[in-house]
């Protein structure tokens, strides 16, 4: 459908209505979510054995660790909890991801302030040495043998350090 329309200086506007694009799948597209069907479950058929079989009293798993569990068994959670001090774990993990967080953000501030206002000779350089050393792979043997050297391996305030001078995350 064609309209026609004047504005104030009486120049005519010609507006031409496209019609309604219509949606096609084309194989590429098909085979982008078979791919991402298949990988998806690649992914969940594992984890939900996990949850079938965290169900299941130990009678039941021997019989047929794969069959479904007859009835739903909360005890195996309550027993985890206890045995492995889960909530210990937490407080640990909210400890330290908190106390890491807090020092490396204020770390950061202070640090960024003075070279974004340009009050650092070389500033420009700090920030491209910084910014390439967040795509390098964390240094954690050196890391390491620094808490180890310092008298701090198995201590908070050593895995501290090593979560601030590693933000991304650590695995020891």
């Amino acid at each position: 459908m064609t309209t026609v329309t004047a504005n104030q200086d009486g120049v005519l506007n010609l507006d031409v209505a496209k019609p309604p694009r219509r949606f096609r799948l084309s194989p590429r597209i098909v085979g982008s979510y078979a791919v991402l069907l298949f990988l998806t479950v690649l992914y969940l058929g594992p984890l939900l054995m996990l949850v079938n079989t965290s169900f299941m009293t130990t009678r039941e798993f021997n019989r047929n660790a794969t069959a479904l569990p007859s009835s739903l068994n909360f005890s195996n959670f309550e027993e985890a909890w206890e045995e492995a001090n889960f909530a210990q774990y937490i407080a640990n993990s909210i400890f330290y991801a908190a106390t890491a967080t807090i020092v490396y953000v204020l770390t950061a501030v202070f640090l960024a302030f003075p070279v974004a206002r340009g009050y650092i000779r070389g500033g420009n350089l700090v920030l491209t040495l910084f910014v390439i050393a967040l795509f390098l792979p964390p240094a954690l043997i050196p890391q390491f043998q620094l808490v180890l050297n310092l008298g701090l391996y198995n201590t908070r305030t050593g895995y501290i350090m090593l979560l601030v001078t590693n933000p991304v995350g650590i695995i020891i």
